[in-house]
């Protein structure tokens, strides 16, 4: 499985488009892939982010997972989680 993180916070629809499309680009075409999301990308973001858009992105014969690092999922507004102090 490859491994790729990206810097998401505040990432629009467009911006969020280009980071998962190099990402994609980057990886063999029959690869096991996941995208791990840092930050937390504007509902457009989001919307790349969902299974209908990385199918339509990503080649048939790869697979996408994509980890959204800093949501937590659950009905209604998204939750910034908070960071860990170091």
């Amino acid at each position: 499985m490859a491994v790729e993180d990206v810097q998401a916070d505040g990432a629009d629809g467009a911006v969020m488009h280009r980071l998962v499309t190099g990402t994609i680009r980057r990886a063999a075409s029959d690869a096991v892939l996941r995208i791990r999301v840092h930050g937390v990308p504007t509902p457009t973001g989001l919307a790349v982010l969902r299974a209908a858009s990385i199918r339509a992105l990503a080649p048939a014969t790869m697979n996408v997972e994509v980890a959204l690092l800093d949501v937590e999922r659950r009905p209604g507004p998204l939750i910034r989680l908070p960071r860990a102090r170091s």
